[in-house]
């Protein structure tokens, strides 16, 4: 009896601390963000479907929120967003005024990294409050290649940009390179994706890694219209319903223990567009701001911005949804985690070798 006794208290207790952040977000009410200005640090350069997806939000998001901000933004782009992610960690307010929005790897550099780590936050105690997308990404090749197939990566060499080597195209390459035997040779450091589509038109590299397919057909139709690229791999944990015909990229590696890795690292890709907040920001503001973005996402007029703008809204997710995702993420065995970081540096010591 008395056990059951107990059992009910810790209910109790739970729902009452439930209640209490749904009570003083209710007391903030309508006043809270009332003359307050609500910015969004992007961690990318200008013309990016970070920056894209930014500016979506920022023409949405305000309404959904207590007192109807006006929303700016800010880029912040480098390192793969992680300049964005220690920003958000270390100078900015922990009072609801910034949030950032950050690549997805970012959330997971930590932990590729190691020792190696050279930022100066914990992506664990970030606190995450939406993503909008399901991220599908393509490894493609120009058109004046020859490629045609996935296979021909094992015997011919593909030229490629990246923005940094903790970016995703950088640790999508490397990976492959070591587990798949491709030949991407990766070419550092392209910032911004418009300088990267420029090299590519002059001929100066071959081809792409980690272009989204959403973005190449909203800013890059007539690529697509004239074959003038031909797409790869696909990265993701599971086909595109527009590629059910596009290999993923774990069906290049052929051991089952390396496609294990390669699925760890392509798990975040279901954290597409993701969106954090401060450590610190007090509970009942980041269920403010967590609400907002839900409703949002369910908005008409939104929704159909979103699609004028070709910028797709697929399996959006909640904070918490990110936060259980993150820990199973972390939670890896740590002779797994050693194999991936061995691994990403066996690619590394052989991309830098003359």
């Amino acid at each position: 009896m008395r056990a059951i006794i107990a059992v009910l208290y810790r209910i109790v207790f739970v729902i009452g601390c439930f209640a209490s952040v749904s009570s003083k977000a209710e007391d903030l009410g309508s006043a809270y963000y009332r003359g307050k200005q609500l910015t969004i640090i992007v961690g990318d350069t200008a013309g990016s479907a970070y920056v894209s997806y930014a500016q979506l939000v920022q023409r949405h998001l305000g309404k959904h929120l207590p007192g109807a901000p006006t929303i700016n933004i800010k880029l912040m782009p480098g390192a793969g967003s992680l300049i964005a992610a220690n920003y958000l960690s270390e100078v900015a307010p922990r009072d609801g005024t910034v949030i950032a929005a950050l690549y997805r790897g970012a959330a997971v550099e930590p932990l590729l990294s190691g020792s190696d780590f050279a930022g100066n936050f914990a992506s664990r105690k970030l606190i995450w409050l939406y993503s909008l997308n399901h991220e599908v990404s393509l490894a493609l090749a120009w058109h004046k290649t020859g490629i045609k197939n996935a296979s021909e990566l094992r015997d011919r060499e593909l030229i490629v940009p990246i923005g940094g080597v903790t970016g995703d195209a950088s640790i999508f390459g490397t990976l492959l390179n070591t587990l798949a035997h491709t030949r991407f040779k990766m070419i550092c450091c392209f910032q911004g994706t418009a300088a990267q589509d420029l090299a590519m038109e002059r001929g100066e590299i071959d081809g792409r890694l980690n272009f989204s397919w959403d973005n190449l057909k909203r800013a890059r139709s007539d690529w697509l219209r004239d074959q003038r690229i031909t797409p790869l791999l696909q990265f993701s944990t599971s086909p595109h319903p527009e590629l059910l015909n596009l290999p993923l990229a774990t069906e290049l590696i052929d051991r089952d223990e390396d496609r294990k890795i390669m699925e760890i690292v392509l798990s975040r890709q279901t954290m597409g567009r993701p969106y954090a907040a401060p450590e610190g920001t007090p509970a009942e503001i980041i269920e403010i701001l967590r609400s907002g973005f839900e409703q949002m996402v369910r908005d008409a007029a939104f929704l159909a911005d979103a699609e004028q703008s070709s910028l797709e809204i697929n399996s959006p997710m909640h904070g918490r949804d990110i936060e259980v995702l993150l820990r199973s993420i972390y939670s890896t065995p740590p002779l797994m985690i050693e194999r991936l970081i061995t691994a990403l540096k066996v690619g590394e010591t052989r991309d830098s070798a003359p």
